[in-house]
């Protein structure tokens, strides 16, 4: 799914620590994202409806199924990361971290394992649209990873990486590159809110947990003191 939503919207509060680079090299520095988005179809732990109609991740899973998560709107603060977007070193004027909101969209491109055995896994290529809440300037993230169950809540994504693919307003020029990952859940308010005992009760995935990674490159901001995220 190599496509960029026009939608945006969750995140929380993150600090990165930094290296210097060698002097002369391209201003490449510290980005990271947490998100945290859930199902018009099963609503929010805090009770506010999604900011975007959403479609969860049916169970069981099968090949090609195809999936959507949304944050809360901006006009609240969100509960569990509503401060959810850092740059290191930062944009002249913003202070960090900052609120943002996300949409994920993904495709579950191949299915790895047996679900008849209690083996489940798959390939998912996807994207995210973050927005910052106090200017509405938009994020395009592309996604890719291997997700597989941990347990009866939690499809977890591992081996994932993210490209940052472009943006709009401050991010205009906006590039970037890092590591992705996750989890599919269900929330325990969410279950407790539909008289659900697990995500096989509930017939799908709730919410979409994920944290990302990685270094950006803006030519806008010049050449100084070049940084990288930690690791």
């Amino acid at each position: 799914m190599k496509k960029r939503s026009a939608i945006a919207v969750v995140a929380s509060a993150v600090m990165v620590a930094v290296l210097t680079m060698p002097a002369g090299a391209d201003h490449r520095s510290g980005f990271a994202l947490n998100i945290h988005t859930h199902s018009t179809e099963f609503g929010t732990p805090s009770g506010r409806p999604p900011m975007f109609p959403t479609t969860p991740l049916e169970i069981p899973v099968t090949e090609g199924a195809q999936a959507s998560y949304s944050a809360i709107a901006c006009t609240s603060p969100a509960p569990f990361n509503d401060r959810s977007l850092t740059f290191v070193p930062g944009y002249p004027g913003d202070t960090y971290p900052e609120s943002t909101r996300s949409f994920v969209e993904f495709d579950f491109v191949e299915l790895l394992g047996d679900p008849a055995q209690g083996q489940l896994g798959g390939r998912v290529e996807g994207t995210i649209t973050t927005i910052k809440c106090d200017s509405g300037d938009q994020i395009f993230i592309e996604f890719e990873g291997l997700f597989d169950a941990r347990e009866a809540n939690r499809l977890v994504l591992r081996q994932g990486s993210f490209e940052i693919v472009g943006g709009t307003g401050e991010f205009a020029d906006l590039s970037g590159q890092g590591r992705i990952t996750g989890e599919l859940v269900c929330l325990p308010r969410v279950l407790i809110n539909n008289n659900a005992s697990s995500c096989a009760d509930l017939g799908a995935y709730s919410d979409a947990v994920l944290e990302l990674r990685g270094t950006f490159h803006d030519p806008t901001m010049g050449n100084s003191s070049p940084v990288a995220l930690a690791a």
